[in-house]
């Protein structure tokens, strides 16, 4: 046995658990945070809506802008930035929509 590694008899079965011993918890109790399809499916598409704004939309009008106001290399520069920023607030908004309200 390699230091660190437990044989598979060493360890209890598994299969079919949701996090719980007897094996009773639904795939929606998700570590005793029981979400309704509603909410999964309002916070899902928030996400999605706020993806094309952030990713689609915002981009393309500040090309569409930019190409006529600034030169090629100022705009490539803020529309990179855009990205960077863009991207870094996405990440945190759908970790904070992952967030419950019991902490």
């Amino acid at each position: 046995m390699i230091a660190g590694v437990v044989a598979a008899a060493d360890r209890p079965a598994l299969a079919g658990t949701f996090g719980t011993a007897a094996g009773t918890a639904s795939p929606r109790d998700c570590g005793g945070v029981k979400t309704s399809w509603l909410r999964a499916v309002g916070l899902a598409a928030f996400m999605l809506l706020a993806s094309y704004l952030l990713f689609v939309l915002v981009p393309n009008n500040l090309l569409s802008y930019l190409s006529l106001h600034a030169s090629p290399r100022n705009r490539d520069l803020l529309v990179s930035l855009w990205w960077v920023l863009a991207f870094g607030f996405g990440c945190w908004l759908f970790v904070r929509l992952q967030q419950t309200k019991a902490r």
